[in-house]
């Protein structure tokens, strides 16, 4: 399996590839994220048939050494309450609960930019030390 890395401003991305195949993503929002001014990990992705390999694993760990080049201190994330396995997993890899949080979305028509759809969600700020 290899990473790849890629940013754009204020945004960045990660994929893992195997055989050509991309089989997980996530993505890094640099500022504006939900736990200020820590670097905001989001939306990772593993294809079902590759979970429980280390993808994800690897994904977030490769989004720490970015952070850490980045010169953060920490790295957050937000989790849906409700989900206890990605909870798990990322207790797993270090991150801790720091507080509640209102998770404000919106989906985004990709050809004009316009709103489609938003709503919140109730979410955990994950919290995780990287010096």
């Amino acid at each position: 399996m290899r990473l790849k890395a890629a940013e754009h401003g204020e945004e960045g991305m990660l994929v893992a590839v195997l055989a050509s195949r991309i089989v997980g993503a996530e993505s890094i929002r640099w500022s504006q994220g939900c736990d200020p001014p820590n670097p905001w990990l989001y939306g990772l992705q593993v294809a079902a048939e590759f979970r429980g390999q280390g993808i994800g694993r690897s994904l977030v760990r490769a989004a720490e050494e970015l952070g850490r080049r980045h010169g953060a201190d920490h790295m957050s994330l937000d989790v849906d309450v409700d989900d206890a396995r990605a909870i798990a997993f990322y207790e797993a890899l270090g991150y801790t609960v720091v507080r509640h949080h209102q998770h404000h979305w919106r989906s985004l028509d990709p050809r004009t930019g316009a709103v489609i759809n938003e709503g919140t969600a109730p979410t955990l700020i994950m919290r995780r030390l990287l010096r």
